[in-house]
């Protein structure tokens, strides 16, 4: 047999020619994936600019058209959120729709009452600084027909009864005057005024509760547009609300009556063209409107109402519409002309190019994990072979040093007999028969040892040549016994033998099987660990003939166990204790056992020794 050793440094370059290709197959695998993806790119920068392109012609119709039919009839148009719809007039502002106004660039003008109807209670206020009569005078008029008068009359009593140091008493007068609705007082509202002198008595009278709740409700009415008043009233009574109730100001509210008074103030100097319509954006809002001779109507729109109303809808669950303030940027954001915003389209859900894409590319990561599976796995596979190759030299050392072992002894008994016989010395007669039986053991040795080589040459080659005839168990058995007592009695070993039975016979060939028992004593005497007595059973278990070789040694461990039939094999024991042997034996006697259609058994327990049992088919049927 002949083991060929490959060099440890051949494995680096065989790892590098795996690894070459697959770093090649890597680094082109992730090109193409950069390609596909700058490719994917492109193309859905493509398909978003063509359909933000439709999207823009859409919003532009809508735009002109809502542009084109707006009015203040009731029932037109949809309900509006974030948004009021405005109708100005030279004399006049009104909200139609939507949100309310704040405040407004415009006020009524109050109906004038004649001087003559407060001068006599006037007079005792202020000339005669006669409290009760001014007050007298004042709630002559609380019944008068005009509510304009009647609203004065409560204020100006209401004022006698504080500046008496009777301010408790003027908080009913003026929750009477807060009842008065579309009354006007000096140019504000009677009802604003009244609620705004009650929150003044509240925080004279020290009813901070009353205060917090009075205030509380006037500034939401304020912010909510209840009144329309100009904006310095509007900031004068919003302040005083502020402080009293420690709410915060609402900026959206006063942000949109600011962009509307914007848009009147445009309008009135002649910018808005007075039979058109278009579109204007005060940042943040956005004003559709339509002139329309001496009246112009606007709608104005927060963000949220323009991207729900003009871009989300318009999306239809493909792309979606984003509005853009004009100090953001990017490749994504665009200006379409008649669109008074910047937008940025994204995809609401990838289109089907992009799905292509992405599976090409999960194809493309597949195969660039199979490709590095398989050069993991020949990697794998190539060390397991060096490994293996490597564990064969070393048997092949580890087997020539045992073979050249035991060929020394016998080959030093036979030269030191040679050497005795040559010079002719004189030797007893009983002697130099020692010396011609101690010439053939070591002969015999050798012979064995030779024939050993060749039949597991022979059995590597499966050339090995059998002559397969009946033989008689018995008669195979007895040589093996003189044999043995040749051999090994000089040394004090016994072979203890069961009663031979009779009329078994097998199918073999008789040189081979009897190798096969003899290396199993071979062994049972080298690992007996001072133990002199083997012993050797025959029987029969069913259509088998069985041998079997028992010893008292050092016995296998489980570890070992499976291996012992290995070629070159050979267990820890033997090695530390220096225990000569080749390593085939075993090998060989299952080779033979095979070939005969047999079996060898194992049974051992360490420090318990060993029973080996040899199973051989029957020939014919025997009783």
């Amino acid at each position: 047999m002949e083991i060929r050793r490959v060099p440890l440094r051949l494995l680096t370059p065989f790892l590098c020619l795996l690894l070459l290709p697959l770093s090649g197959l890597v680094w082109m695998g992730s090109r193409l994936l950069d390609q596909d993806r700058l490719l994917e790119a492109r193309r859905s920068e493509e398909q978003l600019d063509r359909a933000m392109e439709k999207e823009a012609a859409e919003i532009r119709l809508r735009i002109t058209s809502t542009a084109q039919r707006l009015d203040c009839r009731e029932g037109t148009g949809p309900r509006l959120q974030n948004a009021t719809k405005v109708e100005f007039r030279p004399d006049r502002v009104r909200v139609c729709a939507g949100e309310p106004l704040a405040w407004v660039p415009l006020t009524q003008p109050e109906k004038p009452i004649p001087e003559q109807t407060f001068r006599a209670a006037e007079k005792a206020e202020f000339a005669d600084r006669n409290g009760d009569a001014a007050l007298h005078n004042y709630r002559a008029l609380f019944a008068h027909a005009d509510s304009a008068i009647r609203a004065g009359a409560l204020l100006r009593a209401a004022r006698v009864l504080r500046s008496s140091d009777r301010a408790a008493d003027a908080l009913p007068l003026y929750q009477e005057m807060a009842q008065m609705t579309g009354v006007q007082l000096s140019g504000l509202p009677a009802d604003l005024v009244a609620r705004a002198a009650r929150c003044r008595v509240l925080e004279q009278l020290g009813r901070t509760s009353e205060l917090r709740a009075a205030a509380g409700e006037l500034a939401h009415d304020l912010d909510r547009g209840r009144w329309a008043i100009d904006r310095a009233a509007f900031e004068l009574h919003r302040g005083d609300a502020a402080a009293w109730s420690n709410l915060p100001r609402n900026s959206a509210a006063e942000q949109i009556a600011a962009t509307a008074a914007d848009v009147y103030t445009r309008w009135k100097s002649g910018k808005l063209d007075t039979e058109s319509s278009g579109v204007l954006v005060l940042d943040p809002f956005t004003i559709l409107w339509r002139a329309q001779g001496s009246t112009l109507f606007a709608l104005i729109g927060g963000r949220e109402y323009v991207e729900r109303t003009y871009l989300a809808s318009q999306a239809a669950g493909a792309i979606k519409l984003q509005l853009v303030s004009n100090s953001q940027g990017g490749a994504d954001v665009r200006r379409y002309e008649g669109i008074p915003w910047l937008v940025r389209g994204v995809w609401s859900q990838p289109p089907a190019s992009g799905q292509e894409f992405a599976q090409r590319r999960r194809l493309v990561l597949s195969f660039l994990g199979v490709a590095v599976l398989l050069t993991a796995a020949s990697a794998w596979f190539l060390w397991r072979a060096f490994s293996h190759q490597r564990a064969l030299a070393r048997l092949q050392s580890d087997f020539v040093s045992a073979v050249s072992h035991e060929f020394r002894t016998p080959l030093t008994s036979m030269k030191q007999i040679s050497e005795v016989l040559t010079e002719g010395r004189l030797i007893q007669e009983d002697r130099r028969q020692t010396y011609y039986e101690s010439l053939g053991r070591a002969t015999q040795r050798l012979q064995r040892l030779v024939e050993s080589l060749l039949d597991f040459g022979r059995m590597e080659a499966n050339a090995m040549p059998y002559r397969k005839d009946p033989i008689c168990l018995q008669e195979m058995i007895e040589p093996l016994i003189t044999d043995f007592a040749d051999e090994y009695g000089p040394r004090g070993f016994k072979l203890a033998v069961e009663p031979l039975p009779e009329n078994i016979l097998i199918r073999g060939d008789r040189e081979a099987l009897h190798q096969a028992v003899w290396n199993l004593l071979d062994n049972a005497v080298k690992y007996s660990n001072g133990e002199k007595t083997v012993w050797l059973e025959t029987g029969r278990r069913g259509d088998f003939a069985l041998v079997r070789v028992r010893d008292r040694g050092a016995g296998i461990p489980q570890s070992e166990r499976r291996r012992v039939s290995e070629k070159f094999f050979r267990g820890e024991f033997a090695k530390s204790a220096g225990i000569k042997g080749t390593g085939i034996g075993l090998s060989l006697v299952t080779h033979i056992l095979r070939s005969h259609g047999g079996s060898l058994e194992v049974e051992s327990a360490p420090g318990e020794g060993c029973t080996f049992t040899i199973a051989l088919p029957i020939r014919g049927n025997q009783p």
